[in-house]
């Protein structure tokens, strides 16, 4: 241990304890200090993410962790990147090298660059000499994005002194009176940008210093979402608004601002970092750009780490009770799964919850406001075999009415005769339980399929499972269409089409496609449509041949009407016949060629040619 070591402050980075260490030491050598707080003359004079910090610790008398959390500006940091990357930059910082840190944290490549030179507050300079005799350099005022003293709202000054890059990589510089005198005001900074400046730094500080443990990436992500879905950006189904909130965001700043920040982006750009933000929960971000959103959403650091859980649930948690009056399980909270839809009329989510035990499925519009509306039914979906059954055994038993029946199912009274009508009670035979079955597993598989790709659209849905799509569709409408995802009515945009160019295009390949199809063996018949099917082009002819006059009168050329084919056939069989030296009939080459008897005369005609032809050769 040293025989001295000077106090850290509140803020202060390591750096500027050990610059002063090495003032009060009276040392001429940085490399003597370096040895002396090492045991090497190799370590660099880190200013962000020191490295070898057990060692110090022990020199300095100190805990890593306090050293990393209190005088580095690692805590910046830490909230938006991952547990594992956390854990392991905490390790390199404390036994290892911290030359990788930078682009482990991704800052290497990121626009956001931090400052060239150490940047302090006039009157927080002024304020501790008259304090502690001496001043020193503040983690907050290093920042990226920070330009603004968050204590005293004053603009930072620019010192003399490199932040990186330095010249001697073993040296420190302290903050004295030489960098006062040298230092530059950042009063060229747009007054339109102060308020937003003096609120990042305000977040910034708070990120440094905060006493709550940040809930990870996923749970940030569900942070953006809730408020999100406040401001009406997020639908029923928890799709997120892009076109609605993308141009809100960039309007919500002034002019410049966040080109200023290196944040700049256009309003048709995809995959820029705000998308990244608020789609993304496993993709790390600049701390800076998560403080932005921040801003425009009208929160702070603690209103993000205050909560466990921030998803938006417009029903609550799993799991919710079945309502099933006629199953031993009324109540029970036994359904863990809620599809959200949307009412096409209100826009409100409506969710629907089907039991797997008793089959029974019911759905309310949301959001729920109260425990008391887990209990609420707004429409019974599906009854089931269990109610169907118990609605069986009660009518049998004869000791009901009607309105007795309906009571104890939880019905009224239409619906419990609309259920006691002949088709029903053919619905609890043992046929149709077989049905209720397969209805049943082929819900449970859609659910499932609507999970796996919760971001599928219709006909991204139906091109997954064509079967199950349309097996639904003609037999579950009602349940299968309120189960699928909500049609996006958007503008359609329309292509102008060049027919001239699509004209001359598509009939060098009419023409390839022809020559091909007489080519084929066995023979096929060359027509429109087998052309249109080839070239996956039928709905693009059938509308537009009109407008395709090359392509119509190439048609009308190359195809084949039902005489000429079967003429083809023929003469075709007539060759190959005659090429293996086979002897043939009429009736020979009529069966070969699928000629019937009654076809024409010039059909007939054709056949006697060849026949002709056998004899001569």
């Amino acid at each position: 241990m040293l025989g001295f070591f000077p106090h850290m402050y509140k803020d202060e980075l390591l750096y500027s304890a050990l610059a002063r260490f090495h003032q009060r030491s009276g040392s001429s050598s940085y490399k003597d200090t370096i040895m002396n707080l090492y045991e090497n003359r190799t370590t660099s004079a880190i200013t962000d993410f020191p490295s070898s910090l057990d060692l110090l610790g022990k020199k300095i008398n100190q805990e890593p962790n306090t050293i990393i959390y209190e005088h580095t500006l690692f805590p910046y940091y830490e909230p938006y990147i991952s547990e594992n990357l956390a854990e392991k930059i905490v390790e390199q910082m404390t036994y290892g090298d911290a030359n990788s840190i930078s682009l482990a944290l991704g800052l290497a490549a990121s626009k956001i660059k931090g400052p060239d030179h150490f940047r302090f507050c006039l009157r927080c300079y002024l304020e501790e000499l008259d304090l502690y005799g001496e001043a020193y350099w503040h983690r907050v005022h290093q920042l990226p994005g920070v330009y603004v003293c968050p204590r005293h709202k004053e603009w930072l000054w620019i010192s003399n002194v490199p932040f990186r890059n330095k010249t001697n990589k073993h040296r420190f510089f302290p903050l004295q009176q030489s960098c006062i005198d040298s230092g530059q005001e950042m009063n060229s900074i747009p007054e339109e940008f102060y308020q937003n400046l003096v609120s990042i730094a305000e977040q910034s500080y708070d990120l440094l210093n905060s006493e709550f443990a940040l809930l990870g990436l996923k749970n940030i992500n569900q942070f953006y979402h809730a408020k999100l879905y406040e401001k009406h950006y997020i639908t029923p189904s928890k799709r997120i608004r892009i076109q609605e909130l993308l141009p809100d965001f960039l309007r919500y700043f002034p002019k410049g601002f966040l080109e200023f920040l290196n944040s700049d982006f256009g309003y048709t750009d995809e995959d820029t970092w705000f998308h990244k933000v608020v789609r993304k929960p496993k993709v790390a971000c600049h701390p800076l750009r998560h403080l932005l959103l921040l801003l425009f959403l009208g929160q702070r650091i603690e209103d993000q780490i205050s909560s466990n859980h921030h998803e938006v649930d417009f029903f609550g948690r799993a799991s919710w009770p079945c309502l099933n009056k006629a199953a031993t399980h009324y109540k029970e909270f036994i359904i863990t799964d809620c599809i959200v839809t949307r009412d096409y009329k209100t826009g409100k989510p409506v969710g629907t919850f089907t039991c797997k035990d008793c089959g029974f499925s019911y759905s309310r519009t949301g959001p729920d406001a109260s425990e008391k509306d887990k209990y609420r039914i707004g429409r019974i979906k599906n009854f089931g075999p269990v109610w169907q059954n118990k609605l069986n055994e009660l009518n049998t038993s004869g000791m009901y009415s009607i309105r007795g029946m309906s009571s104890m199912l939880g019905v009224d009274s239409k619906t419990t005769k609309k259920y006691l009508t002949n088709d029903v009670k053919e619905l609890s035979s043992s046929s149709n339980k077989d049905e209720q079955n397969i209805l049943k597993e082929k819900r449970n598989v859609f659910v499932e399929l609507r999970k796996r790709y919760p971001n599928y659209n219709r006909s991204e849905l139906r091109k997954s499972s064509p079967k199950l799509y349309n097996w639904l569709y003609k037999n579950d409408r009602e349940w299968f269409t309120s189960n699928l995802p909500h049609v996006k009515r958007g503008q359609t945009s329309r292509t102008i089409v060049d027919w001239e160019e699509r004209d001359d295009e598509y009939s060098l390949l009419i023409i390839r496609e022809a020559i091909t199809l007489s080519l084929e063996i066995p023979l096929v018949r060359v027509t429109k449509t087998r052309i249109y099917q080839r070239l996956d082009v039928q709905a693009r002819f059938e509308n537009n041949l009109d407008k395709l006059p090359k392509c119509k009168s190439i048609l009308q050329d190359v195809t084949e009407t039902v005489q000429e084919f079967q003429i083809r056939k023929i003469r075709y069989f007539g060759e190959q016949f005659r090429r293996k030296n086979m002897d043939f009939s009429i009736s020979t080459i009529t069966r070969a060629a699928g000629i019937k008897k009654n076809s024409n005369d010039f059909v007939q005609q054709v056949i006697l040619d060849e026949m002709d032809m056998q004899g001569d050769e």
